[in-house]
């Protein structure tokens, strides 16, 4: 009996000493995983609230070359999409209707072959920014989940709200004022 007590005291007090160790350590930044640096960026870039959007180069629907830190001074929607997706379908109407307003939305197709976005962007009469992720190497920068995702970013190029899954422009008006 006083054996069962011994052990179960020196459990008790080695579950405090590590629990206290956990608490005093802390678990990692998320960042630490998931930020990289960009050559002459003092600060590093994370697709996380409060990082600096990780920058891309891509090139539009129309040909026109896009590249993201260019369009700092800009409050921008950075929305990830393809046309298979049909929660991308519902909230096009709504990333259409802030486009403007001092707010420039960029749709990430997720890999999909022009002519099959051109029939889409005309359905839907869309006049933002398409551009083409053939290779994912913007979905990958931005550790891309699923369709759709989006991304509010400040003029500074700071991540300011991130959703996944469908977004109305009321939410995003919100998430611009805030």
């Amino acid at each position: 009996m006083m054996r069962r007590f011994i052990y179960l005291t020196l459990a008790l007090i080695s579950f405090g000493i590590g629990g206290g160790l956990f608490l005093a350590a802390g678990l990692p930044e998320r960042a630490d995983y998931t930020a990289f640096s960009v050559p002459g960026e003092t600060r590093t870039v994370a697709p996380e609230i409060g990082k600096l959007a990780p920058p891309f180069e891509s090139v539009t629907l129309t040909g026109d070359p896009l590249n993201l830190w260019d369009l700092r001074g800009e409050t921008i929607i950075l929305n990830f999409w393809a046309t298979w997706c049909v929660p991308c379908r519902v909230e096009m109407p709504d990333l259409q209707q802030i486009h403007g307003d001092n707010v420039r939305v960029i749709a990430v197709n997720l890999g999909e072959s022009p002519a099959q976005i051109q029939t889409w962007v005309d359905d839907l009469s869309l006049t933002f920014d398409i551009v083409l992720d053939a290779n994912s190497q913007i979905a990958e920068r931005y550790w891309f989940r699923a369709p759709p995702s989006t991304y509010v970013i400040d003029p500074d190029g700071v991540i300011r709200a991130i959703f996944y899954g469908p977004v109305t422009a009321s939410q995003l008006r919100d998430a611009i004022a805030n």
